[in-house]
């Protein structure tokens, strides 16, 4: 099995760049839905890409903190 790893930078100066250029699937989004994808496909084989415009992965399924508190940002059904 090919070895996963969910998120990865490397930074030169200010601009992130891609460690490997040939992907099998790029996934857009490092919400629940794309990181459950990427672990899948990863999982079968599959070179993986998961590409999240925010710092963090977790989409609506993560807190944050601010002076002090804790703020659960996750949709609650």
């Amino acid at each position: 099995m090919k070895k996963l790893i969910l998120f990865e930078r490397i930074q030169e100066g200010k601009k992130y760049f891609m460690k490997e250029k040939k992907y099998d699937v790029i996934i857009v989004g490092a919400g629940i839905g794309g990181v459950t994808c990427g672990c899948y496909l990863a999982k079968n084989g599959k070179k993986v890409l998961i590409i999240e415009r925010t710092q963090n992965p977790g989409g609506y399924c993560k807190s944050f903190q601010k002076n002090g508190l804790t703020f659960d940002s996750c949709v609650h059904s």
